[in-house]
């Protein structure tokens, strides 16, 4: 299935966020990228806790609750999380935002060019 306007408008917020705005105005959009895109934030997640307490904030989850990083999720919270990524990039999360970033971009071209 294609991504809608809005589905493509937000994956493209994050890509910019964890890779930059060239990339991100690169790529080809399809259901496969964004499932590297997911899987890129769920790494993100997963790399510091930190990082996942705040992206349970995002998400209105409870005190004690996880992150279920599925589709739905990111198409309902992907511009919040790709403000905060841009917002703390600078900061303790670079490691993590540069790592992920580096670990995914072949999977992100390779899913933009359908391979």
């Amino acid at each position: 299935m294609a991504l809608t306007a809005d589905q493509i408008e937000k994956t493209k917020k994050l890509v910019a966020s964890i890779w930059n705005q060239n990339i991100a105005d690169s790529l080809d959009y399809n259901d496969e990228v964004e499932e590297v895109v997911r899987q890129a934030v769920e790494a993100l997640g997963n790399c510091n806790q930190s990082i996942n307490y705040f992206f349970l904030g995002i998400a209105g989850a409870a005190s004690g609750a996880y992150v279920v990083y599925g589709q739905v999720w990111l198409r309902d919270f992907a511009l919040d999380l790709a403000r905060a990524i841009m917002d703390n990039k600078s900061t303790g999360w670079a490691a993590c935002v540069n790592t992920v970033a580096a670990n995914y971009r072949s999977a992100l071209e390779m899913a933009s060019l359908g391979i």
